[in-house]
């Protein structure tokens, strides 16, 4: 629908979320055939207590084998979406998250305060607003330390990245 609709080339920007759970093999492999070049998978978190917390159907093995399959798949832009102010996270936990994402090869990291929707089916409430900021900080100092670039307020990036963020896009 989007190749009759647009006019897409391989130069074009073509971005898909994907949820870990439901991002099998066989997914990763016409995303790409269909043109998409860069994937943002919602890991949220490191740790599969902090994912319980967050209501999350997939682990962290889980998330890793879509990752690498990606990775193996020909993707070599992602971005990996990480929550951080979970209850029962500390900055240092949240530090080796991004770390580790980083490690394993992630070109971007989103990072999201934890929010609690209306909606959502989960008895943890978000942290006070006090300490997301410090964790934003902790990220802020942790990013720079380590050579990586902030691209928006949540964003973090290896130099010469692509930005890939709907709040730093000229339309938005």
């Amino acid at each position: 629908t989007l190749y009759k609709n647009f006019s897409i080339n391989n130069e074009v920007e073509f971005t898909v979320e994907a949820n870990p759970e439901t991002l099998t093999k066989n997914k990763i492999k016409v995303l790409k055939k269909m043109g998409v070049n860069r994937l943002s998978i919602g890991l949220q978190a490191y740790d599969d207590k902090l994912l319980k917390v967050l209501g999350r159907i997939h682990d962290v093995k889980r998330f890793e084998k879509a990752y690498f399959e990606a990775r193996e798949t020909g993707f070599e832009n992602i971005n990996v979406d990480i929550i951080f102010g979970i209850p029962g996270q500390n900055p240092d936990i949240l530090k080796e998250d991004i770390r580790t994402a980083f490690e394993n090869g992630a070109t971007q990291i989103s990072t999201y305060p934890f929010i609690d929707f209306t909606f959502a089916s989960n008895s943890y409430k978000p942290l006070p607003e006090k300490y997301k900021k410090k964790m934003l900080g902790e990220i802020n100092r942790f990013a720079a330390l380590n050579g990586y670039v902030r691209t928006s307020v949540w964003t973090f990036s290896r130099p010469r990245t692509i930005k890939y963020s709907s709040i730093t896009r000229e339309n938005f």
